[in-house]
């Protein structure tokens, strides 16, 4: 069994013909389509709204990695406002990874049960809240505590983020996707500080 096809610049393929001892079969021209060694063909066209899907999701990325490399550059002056010793300094740091690591599988299982939609929204108003109760902190443990809210924010971010590319985006348009995500992961880390 053998298969063969033409495209044209535009991606659409103009003829598919299956062979099967001498017997061949045309198809009328189809949009961009992948074939499968098994001699059937797989569509590779993106489902409608990913564009948005993409957009939302590396946005969040980026306001997760901002929140969490943010006190880095500035924590010298952050810790003389609040009067924040070295132990305190050291939580200020801290606190994100520590919610990032206790929150991360729990919150892609949440998004599994739940909904990654769903989640990805309420944990997007959570990171807000959590960074609108840190910047007016009077205190380091003030701080601390909305740090680790942000982390738990930002493992559901980046967990049911990129679990909703997974989904919208299949084959090769994941890769790009997927890439995209990642582009927003290092601009979030480079401009936090």
């Amino acid at each position: 069994s053998s298969a063969a096809a033409s495209t044209s610049s535009a991606g659409v393929c103009r003829s598919v013909t299956f062979t099967r001892a001498g017997y061949a079969v045309a198809r009328p021209p189809v949009p961009r389509v992948a074939l499968v060694l098994s001699g059937g063909v797989q569509s590779t066209a993106a489902p409608p709204r990913t564009g948005r899907t993409l957009g939302v999701v590396a946005y969040g990325t980026f306001l997760a990695l901002m929140a969490y490399t943010a006190p880095l550059a500035s924590l010298p002056d952050i810790a003389a406002d609040l009067g924040a010793g070295v132990s305190a300094s050291s939580w200020i740091v801290a606190s994100t990874s520590v919610g990032l690591a206790v929150a991360l599988v729990p919150a892609g299982a949440l998004g599994d049960d739940v909904g990654r939609r769903r989640v990805f929204t309420a944990v997007a108003v959570l990171l807000a809240a959590s960074s609108a109760l840190g910047a007016p902190a009077p205190d380091a443990w003030l701080l601390v505590a909305a740090r680790v809210l942000q982390g738990v924010a930002s493992a559901a971010v980046l967990a049911c983020g990129l679990a909703l590319l997974g989904a919208a985006y299949p084959g090769r348009a994941r890769v790009a996707a997927t890439a995209w995500w990642g582009a927003a992961f290092g601009v979030g880390v480079a401009l936090g500080p």
